[in-house]
């Protein structure tokens, strides 16, 4: 693999936020690193992930009925 020839995943952190406390200890970290740009897109993965999470809590509940 040359230097060019990077990989990309497909891996997205907002996938791996599934609690509160997740979210929490998430930002935290981000937020330590000082980093405004970075904080940024923390921000916008744990966003994404709470609305997930409500859009998966709401399909559970249509389904169950």
């Amino acid at each position: 693999m040359t230097k060019n020839d990077a990989e990309v995943s497909d891996l997205d952190v907002a996938d791996l936020l599934k609690t509160e406390e997740d979210v929490i200890l998430f930002l935290e970290e981000a937020l330590a690193e000082n980093d405004p740009v970075l904080w940024q897109h923390c921000l916008g993965d744990a966003a994404r992930s709470v609305s997930m999470a409500k859009i998966a809590e709401k399909q559970a509940k249509y389904s169950a009925n």
